[in-house]
Formats: C-alpha cells, sequence, structure tokens
C-alpha cells in the first residue's frame, strides 16, 4: 500500500487523546508509590542543581542565618563557658561518645552537641541573670556600632604618598569582593579604576580586579578573551576622566599647590666620594617600576610585597631584583613546581588556600637559625636545599659561602608562581611578624633577605634566566620589559657618572667572566655588598634605551665611552 492510499476501513480515533494502552492495565499501589518516590527525587535534585547554578532568591519565611550568628545565648558561651558550660558539656559528650558505640550509630558532632547544651544552659539562668547578659551584650555592640561611625566619619587624608598607597594595595583589598561576587551570583566580575597613578609619575592610568572565566576548555579573563574591547573599555575611561580633569574650572578660586615631594638637587657635576651605594632613596626604590602593562597577577604580588614599604631598603632592591628576574621570563604559568627539601608548611597552605595575600599564615613559632623547629630554621633548611652543589654551610655560623664560581642553572628556573614567589612570600610573612611585634632584633630576617637578594642577583645577571617558551609567556615578557625607570634627569646623571668613576678606580680584574661573591676580593668591585668581575658589571650598566630623552642617552653615551676606557686599560 502507498503513503497516500486510504484504508480500506476507516480507524476510529480514540475518544481521549491521553488514554492509556488498554494492555497496560493499572498499576499496583506499590509500583506507583515506587514510581512517585522516584520522581519526587528526581524534581529535588533537578531543584538543587538549579540553585547551586543559577542562585536562587531567599524564600519567603526562610529563617535569616544572621540571628544566630548574633544571638544571646553565643555571647553568653562567649563569657561563661569555662564556668557554666564547660562541666556540662564533658558529661554529655562522653554519654553521647558511649551511646553511639553501644548502638553502632555514626559518631555525634562535638560542635552540635556543644552548641545544643548551652543552649540548655542558657535556657536554665535565672531571668536577671540573662537580662544582665543581654544589657553587656548591647553595651559592647553599642561601642562597636559608634567606633565605625566615627572611623567613617573622619575626612579621608588626600595627601599623594596615601593615595598612592592607597591604589597600590587596591587589589588585596577588592578581589576578595569580586571574588565573592562572582561565587554567589555565578557572573563575572571587573571593578576598575581610573585616576593618576603614582608608579606612572602621576599620569592618568587604570587599574583593574577581575573574577571569573569563560567557560569552555580554554577559560579566560575579560582582558584575554576580548584584548580590543578590553582596551577600548580602558580607553573610554581615559576619556571621561581626562575631559573631566581637563574641562573649564568653576568659580572657585584654586588653592594652595600641593607640597613637593622632595627639594630639588643642585645641578653639579657629582663627585664619586658624594655618592652613596644605593643612590635611590627609599621612597622613591618602590617607585621605579612602570607597571601600566605588567600582568594583572604579578600586580598583585608587587602590592602584596610592598606591605613592606617601610622596612629597611634591602627588602626594596629585593622586590626589584625579584621583578627584574619575573620580566626576563615573562612570568610563566607553565613551569613546574619547584625542587628543594622541606618546603614550610606555610608556603603549601598559603597555596592550596589560594593565595590570599591579604590573609598571610600566622607564624607560631618564629625562633632564629638553629633553634630545632622554628619558623627561622625551617626557612633556612629550605633555602639550603635550593642552592647550587658549590654552596657549603658553614658549622660555626651556619651561613652558607659563596663561591667565586657557580653553576646558576637550578635558580635562572624558578619563575613563576612555582618558583621565588614562594621564597618572598615566606620572607614577608617573616618580616611582618617581625616589624608588626616591634622586634628589636631583626638581623636573622635581614641575613636571610641579603641571602636571597644576593642569589636573585646572580641567576639574573650571571646567569641566563629561562624564559617562558609558550606564546602567552613571550607576550607576557614583552609587556613586562617595557618598563622604564622613573629616576629624574638629575639622579639618573649623579648615578651613571658616580659608577663610572668606581669602575674607573677600581682594580683590575681577571677573565673569570661569572665570578661573584660577598667581601672585598682582590680582583674585583663591591657592588651592594657583593664582588663581581669587571665586564660583567660594564655589561649590566651600559645598556641604552633607545626610547630615553636625549639629554639621558647622553649620560649613557658618557657612561659607555669611560666603562671602555677602563676596559682597554686591563
Amino acid at each position: 500500500m502507498k503513503d497516500d492510499e486510504d484504508l480500506a476501513e476507516d480507524v476510529p480515533d480514540p475518544t481521549d487523546p491521553n488514554a492509556r494502552d488498554p494492555e497496560t492495565g493499572t498499576l499496583m499501589q506499590e509500583e506507583a508509590a515506587r514510581r512517585s518516590a522516584i520522581s519526587s527525587n528526581i524534581r529535588g535534585w533537578i531543584g538543587q542543581w538549579y540553585r547551586a547554578h543559577y542562585g536562587g532568591g531567599v524564600e519567603q519565611g526562610k529563617k535569616n542565618m544572621f540571628k544566630d550568628l548574633l544571638s544571646t545565648w553565643q555571647y553568653y558561651s562567649k563569657l561563661h563557658y569555662e564556668e557554666r558550660v564547660k562541666p556540662r558539656f564533658e558529661i554529655m559528650w562522653k554519654a553521647e561518645v558511649q551511646c553511639a558505640k553501644d548502638l553502632e550509630l555514626e559518631e555525634p558532632h562535638e560542635v552540635k552537641v556543644r552548641g545544643e547544651v548551652t543552649c540548655q544552659a542558657w535556657e536554665e539562668e535565672s531571668e536577671d541573670f540573662k537580662a544582665t547578659v543581654t544589657a553587656v551584650q548591647n553595651k559592647e555592640y553599642t561601642q562597636i556600632l559608634r567606633a565605625w561611625e566615627m572611623g567613617r566619619a573622619e575626612e579621608m587624608s588626600h595627601m599623594p604618598e596615601e593615595l598612592h598607597a592607597t591604589v597600590k594595595n587596591a587589589a588585596l583589598y577588592l578581589q576578595p569582593l569580586a571574588d565573592v561576587i562572582q561565587e554567589r551570583f555565578s557572573i563575572s566580575v571587573a571593578i576598575m579604576l581610573c585616576g593618576p597613578i603614582g608608579e606612572l609619575g602621576g599620569a592618568i592610568g587604570v587599574r583593574s580586579i577581575h573574577s571569573g572565566t569563560t567557560a569552555g576548555l580554554n577559560p579566560k579573563k575579560w582582558y584575554n578573551f576580548d584584548p580590543v574591547g578590553y582596551q577600548a573599555a580602558e580607553a573610554s575611561m581615559h576619556l571621561r576622566l581626562e575631559g573631566r580633569m581637563r574641562g573649564p574650572r568653576g568659580p572657585t578660586p584654586q588653592g594652595t599647590p600641593p607640597r613637593k615631594e622632595r627639594v630639588p638637587t643642585p645641578a653639579h657635576d657629582a663627585t664619586p666620594a658624594a655618592l652613596h651605594e644605593s643612590p635611590v632613596p627609599i621612597h622613591e626604590a618602590w617607585r621605579q617600576k612602570d607597571m601600566a602593562k605588567c600582568p594583572e597577577e604579578l600586580w598583585r604580588v608587587h602590592s602584596a610585597f610592598a606591605v613592606g614599604e617601610k622596612w629597611p631598603e634591602d627588602w626594596a632592591r629585593l622586590v626589584n631584583e625579584y621583578m627584574d628576574f619575573e620580566a626576563a621570563a615573562g612570568y610563566p604559568e607553565d613551569v613546574p613546581r619547584i625542587g628543594g627539601d622541606g618546603r614550610l608548611s606555610e608556603v603549601g597552605d598559603f597555596l592550596t588556600g589560594g593565595q590570599k595575600w591579604h590573609s598571610p599564615p600566622k607564624i607560631r613559632n618564629l625562633g632564629k637559625l638553629g633553634a630545632k623547629g622554628s619558623y627561622a630554621d625551617n626557612w633556612w633548611f629550605w633555602w639550603r636545599s635550593l642552592q647550587p652543589n658549590e654552596r657549603e654551610v658553614n658549622e660555626e655560623t651556619g651561613m652558607m659561602t659563596m663561591p667565586m664560581e657557580m653553576e646558576w642553572g637550578k635558580l635562572t628556573k624558578m619563575s613563576g608562581r612555582n618558583g621565588f614567589m614562594q621564597v618572598l612570600a615566606s620572607l614577608l610573612w617573616w618580616g611582618m611578624e617581625e616589624f608588626q611585634n616591634g622586634s628589636e632584633d631583626t638581623s636573622g630576617w635581614g641575613e636571610a633577605v641579603g641571602d636571597v637578594e644576593g642569589m636573585l642577583y646572580g641567576a639574573l645577571h650571571l646567569g641566563e634566566v629561562q624564559a617562558s617558551t609558550s606564546k602567552k609567556g613571550k607576550e607576557k615578557a614583552a609587556a613586562v620589559m617595557g618598563w622604564k625607570r622613573k629616576s629624574s634627569e638629575v639622579e639618573l646623571e649623579a648615578e651613571e657618572e658616580g659608577r663610572c668613576s668606581k669602575r674607573i678606580a677600581g682594580e683590575k680584574v681577571g677573565d673569570n667572566s661569572r665570578r661573584k661573591t660577598r667581601g672585598t676580593t682582590a680582583g674585583g668591585k663591591t657592588v651592594r655588598g657583593r664582588v663581581i668581575d669587571e665586564r660583567a658589571w660594564a655589561e649590566r650598566e651600559v645598556k641604552v634605551d633607545t626610547a630615553q630623552e636625549p639629554s639621558v642617552r647622553a649620560v649613557d653615551d658618557y657612561a659607555r665611552e669611560k666603562a671602555a676606557s677602563a676596559l682597554e686599560d686591563q
């Protein structure tokens, strides 16, 4: 029969389109109940999945979770747990544990039992006692609220130094907020700050904090997924703010001009005797890097390290060396974990906990080198395991030697989040413990910082940094290597001329091109407590940036001629 032919006899249509197959029959009561339970469970699972992924609103009449958090019985436990709750809890806890064993039930939860006992003890207190505890709680709450309101009412300082520090540390406070919003609403979050940036010399710039990535096998954040659109958004913010700042002023008279950051230096020739080993002031050491093109993750790391902005200048030098080291490597994400034995447990907790810079781990036993089990002694044990084989431990002092020849290959690979960043983070927490507690003797921390800075300096300038081979890593390297120093022309001229004078007045050196040690070894030049050969120093210091101003290029040409002359005399 063809498809378009009619049937010989018409088949009557069913009276009920939803009628069951007559052969199926009715379900048994047990089967109907079983299917109903399955349907109910599936419905619940679907609802849970939907609420977990799309964050449904709070149901009407649902219990307020803050009510329990602020309840009076918890405050009662805080004040009187030892004498009124603990004895009763210990008896109840033993009974609950024994009962669970006898009946072969699941072991009870201690927190739940303690809460039930506390509530019961609170209910049995007299009304006068309850009123007293409630009054104390309300008084404490009022004091805290008043202090918070007074803090809000205080006028925020708009001094350039404080604004610079606030913007620089913004990521430490805004990143957790962005992460919470992203997790709560399941959306990507971008917080963009636009205004004068101290690290850019006061030029208008954009700082951004991101949370959330695109879906798929290769998740990306906004600035990586759509770089053109992101740059357009940044440019739009620039235009809006520049128009606001450059627009016509109102009739209000101009106020007092801001004070200058430093006294102008006379423009005379600097003599070697007047120069310091580190001519850049400590407050300028944190402003030398132009981080406008810096990757976001590296910017967050630098902001965290800037907590020690007022610490000794050794820390600022170490951070600067680290930033240069990461720039040379491109801050790669595809590097393996560093080797070594005995990595600090605090470092492991920090990495597995999401690298929360705003919440550093607590050091319980700081101690010092030689005190077994202390943080300082464990730190040195870990640091020694990362060193080249040529370094040996002095049994008397516990410090490591600095041979004239070392193989730097092991240290040149310690880039990225699995490299020197972990070492500097451990020193950051050490320093916070020392300086925030007002420690009188910080020499142990200073020795550790100096040793790391020396080895990082050698890995960067005397070794060959293992740059990332991935395309993303190379792009980051190109961006980070675009940094320019922010020293003024007078400071740069004095610094370069002074270095040339030191090189000319120094002793002759040998042919060893990889020598580096501490102290004053014959045949080398002392630079920030280290001795390196003349050729390596000249090669490091006389690199010319063709993008510099003409006057700066002239200073560099002068420095290069002086260094070349010193090398020819050898």
